[in-house]
């Protein structure tokens, strides 16, 4: 029997750039007070796709956290989860614009279609396969931060969430055959890799929104 990898789905971390940028501050500007607050208090918000209770928004919460206790208190972050803040895609749009500041969540294709390589399937087998692809500085974590910077996005990090499988309610013909035809839809996140992966494995693949 073929076996094949499964699928693997990565949460980018994003940043908005503008902000990043900020804390440089302009050249004409005059230098701040001795006494003044190394970081001004501000109120930002991060999106995530999970529910409330997670594993992810039990991280996000943490890091959420952790930025608080780096500033001194200055910087508090409000966490919006499961999708709060509108689908990934549409958020991510706004995290370019600078509406919204952060957020965890697949990265979504519909500005540059290539952004779907992050979630291409077969990149890897193992956790350390994974940690090797996702860290930082490499090829493909470089790639995907050029082309998040490219819609003013700063990248901070990959988050492998989980190897991706197939969850069925009766079993397929052949299901270890991906030249039969299943004849089963099944529903995938609305990204191209996931589609064509679906289909390649014969499935019948049903895009939606998560």
């Amino acid at each position: 029997m073929k076996r094949f990898a499964k699928l693997f789905m990565v949460l980018a971390l994003v940043f908005s750039l503008v902000f990043s940028l900020a804390a440089c501050g302009g050249g004409g500007e005059e230098a701040a007070a001795p006494d003044a607050p190394a970081f001004a208090e501000r109120s930002w918000k991060i999106g995530h796709v999970r529910p409330q209770g997670t594993s992810t928004d039990v991280d996000v919460l943490a890091f959420v956290e952790d930025l608080n206790q780096a500033t001194e208190g200055n910087l508090t972050v409000e966490v919006y989860p499961a999708s709060q803040l509108g689908n990934y895609t549409v958020v991510q749009e706004r995290v370019g614009m600078g509406d919204i500041e952060m957020q965890l969540a697949p990265a979504g294709t519909s500005v540059d279609k290539a952004m779907g390589l992050s979630s291409a399937p077969y990149l890897c087998a193992t956790w350390d396969e994974a940690r090797e692809m996702y860290k930082k500085g490499s090829k493909l974590t470089n790639a995907t931060e050029e082309m998040f910077a490219e819609q003013g996005i700063k990248l901070l990090a990959g988050y492998p969430k989980y190897f991706g499988g197939i969850a069925l309610a009766v079993e397929p013909d052949s299901p270890g055959d991906a030249t039969v035809d299943k004849g089963i839809k099944i529903r995938v996140p609305a990204i191209k890799s996931y589609e064509l992966t679906a289909g390649s494995l014969g499935f019948i693949a049903t895009p939606i929104a998560y």
